[in-house]
């Protein structure tokens, strides 16, 4: 990473941190988590551009939202409080239109977010990986 990319992220995190106590708030609510996965489903679905980077960072954002409602259903309580918050906070990040780089800048607009989300995802890998193979395992079965 060139020295211009991580200052970006380190602004990016900042602003991220800087709702740490929302994060909190919001991850010690199951009602919260719930809106606040609505909330990130809905400004997903009326995102426009559908490029590749968009596309993984939606992926990435989906398990986020899989696994913040199976944790405030209490099905998946396996979830570290540390990438709880990491994940809320990148989520209230990728909610707000007015972060390091405003969401309605065409072209650019979703970059800080797109690159703050993805930096979590890497963070917090091992715990989505667990949470993927739990989630795998406790399927319903489909009978024919």
């Amino acid at each position: 990473m060139r020295n211009s990319d991580d200052t970006f992220l380190q602004k990016a995190l900042r602003l991220m941190q800087g709702s740490s106590d929302e994060a909190e708030a919001i991850a010690r609510d199951n009602g919260k988590l719930d809106k606040l996965v609505n909330k990130s489903r809905k400004k997903m679905y009326n995102v426009k551009d559908k490029k590749p980077n968009i596309l993984n960072f939606f992926n990435q954002l989906i398990v986020f939202q899989r696994l913040l409602k199976a944790y405030s259903r209490k099905e998946y309580p396996n979830l570290p409080w540390k990438s709880l918050l990491s994940i809320v906070g990148a989520i209230l990040y990728f909610l707000n239109p007015l972060d390091l780089i405003p969401d309605f800048i065409p072209g650019i607009g979703l970059l800080d977010d797109i690159t703050l989300l993805g930096w979590v995802y890497k963070s917090v890998a091992s715990d989505v990986e667990k949470f993927e193979e739990w989630e795998y395992n406790n399927k319903p079965v489909l009978t024919e």
